[in-house]
């Protein structure tokens, strides 16, 4: 998934998508189900960026967690 060969909409979805699992991240430490809601979402539009819903899951929270490292949390 190359970020520079992305349509418009498909740049937003992922930004929106970046920003909801840092939430989803904070929501369940808060033990809250937002989570399953969150991979729920990420299968759904995983095939716009042609690969799998784990993998992009996967990258996601990846992202979000590092962010957390940084003290880059934007909830």
């Amino acid at each position: 998934m190359e970020q520079g060969k992305l349509t418009e909409y498909a740049r937003g979805i992922l930004q929106d998508l970046k920003e909801e699992a840092q939430f989803a991240l904070y929501c369940q430490r808060g033990s809250g189900s937002c989570m399953a809601d969150f991979g729920s979402k990420v299968a759904r539009f995983a095939r716009i960026f042609g690969v799998e819903p784990s993998q992009l899951l996967r990258r996601l929270l990846t992202e979000a967690v590092e962010a957390t490292r940084d003290n880059k949390w934007d909830i």
